[in-house]
């Protein structure tokens, strides 16, 4: 009877009464529970360096964007002497290099005789050899700096307007002296490439210092997207500078009527635009880094899904895949071929190229020895539109 009434309690739910609310708790506490880590992920405790903004559709796949494998045969010169060569530059018949030690290497063509000729002031992302058998050297956090064979090395600027330079990626000097020279970010040190480029940090800088007449550094262009390399037109007329954060290429004209102006010549790039150089027949060649990423792309205008990424742990957080590409362009920035190697063993990232007697030379912050291919016969520039 005891047990009976006990049954029958209206305090005591029968046991198929039971489940339901005990799954709607658990329910409720997961909802809470992602809620609150939601929360977290994207609260003010994570700021948003940059400015949102909608990047242009990815030509990726299609028309000269085609899959291929033209990068394969590349092959190392220096295997073994050359870490992480960021920077490659061809000068009187030799090739020199900027390591990721800091050495500043000079080297045959066929990549012979490697020679350690200085010391950088720090790690050189993009040098210009002098007249005075030296370098003009972006040091990256330590500044824009400079090598002599000597072994002399020092710091040109190390800080703009009493803010100190954290992001000198290239450098371009003119034969008047000026060094025209990037800085990615006014925020991120090198170190924090990522969290500046997913989180569309607008704070890069184009500055320029005279060689000879030192003084201070004057700021040229302000709220650049990244801005990773630097090349002076074939004409001395213009300077090109890759936008690595937008997808594009900036072109700033240093003579001529339009002296001083600035504008976008290309956009829409499928990755990360590094370093460019000019081609030997006309146009240029560029370097993409990485192909573009959809879920950074989306992030791209949404401040809350910037700071929900980059609070995610390194493991998941999005990372655009590792490719070798490279482009060719005309004169007008019109892309003519794309040559690319998607295999796990391609010699990528890739962040400088530079063509010279029928060779592509080709840099990398993280592959040992120097990038070398055999071009085939050059493109046909494309028909005017």
């Amino acid at each position: 009877m005891a047990a009976e009434a006990a049954a029958a309690s209206p305090l005591r739910r029968p046991d198929r009464d039971r489940t339901g609310p005990r799954r709607a708790r658990w329910a409720g506490l997961a909802l809470l529970g992602l809620l609150a880590a939601g929360l977290w992920l994207a609260g003010p405790g994570q700021p948003v360096p940059g400015q949102g903004w909608t990047p242009p559709a990815n030509p990726e796949g299609s028309g000269v964007y085609t899959r291929n494998s033209r990068l394969a045969a590349i092959e190392r010169l220096a295997a073994g002497e050359a870490p992480g060569p960021e920077t490659v530059r061809v000068a009187d018949g030799q090739l020199y290099a900027g390591l990721a030690d800091r050495r500043m290497l000079r080297l045959e063509l066929d990549g012979s005789r490697p020679t350690a000729i200085s010391l950088a002031p720090g790690r050189p992302l993009g040098f210009a050899r002098t007249l005075e058998t030296g370098f003009v050297i972006a040091a990256g956090d330590q500044g824009l700096g400079y090598a002599i064979r000597s072994k002399r090395r020092g710091i040109l600027a190390g800080e703009v307007q009493g803010e100190p330079l954290r992001a000198v990626t290239d450098v371009a000097v003119t034969a008047e002296g000026w060094v025209y020279y990037t800085e990615a970010s006014r925020r991120h040190p090198t170190d924090q490439a990522y969290e500046a480029l997913v989180g569309q940090a607008a704070d890069g800088r184009l500055l320029r210092y005279h060689a000879t007449q030192g003084g201070p550094s004057e700021v040229l262009l302000e709220g650049l997207r990244y801005p990773g390399a630097l090349s002076l037109s074939a004409d001395r007329q213009s300077l090109l500078i890759s936008e690595t954060g937008a997808y594009r290429l900036r072109r700033l004209w240093l003579a001529g009527p339009r002296a001083g102006q600035s504008e976008i010549w290309v956009e829409g790039l499928p990755g990360y635009p590094d370093g460019l150089s000019p081609r030997p027949g006309g146009g240029y060649w560029l370097a993409l880094y990485a192909p573009r990423h959809w879920l950074i792309d989306r992030a791209a205008a949404h401040d809350g899904l910037r700071r929900l990424l980059l609070r995610l742990p390194s493991g998941l957080q999005p990372r655009p895949a590792q490719r070798a590409q490279v482009l060719a362009l005309d004169e007008q920035g019109r892309v003519l071929e794309s040559l690319e190697d998607r295999t796990a063993s391609a010699y990528a990232p890739i962040s400088s190229v530079v063509e010279h007697e029928g060779w592509l030379y080709l840099g990398s912050p993280s592959q040992d020895g120097i990038g070398r291919l055999r071009l085939s016969p050059a493109p046909a520039a494309a028909p005017a539109s």
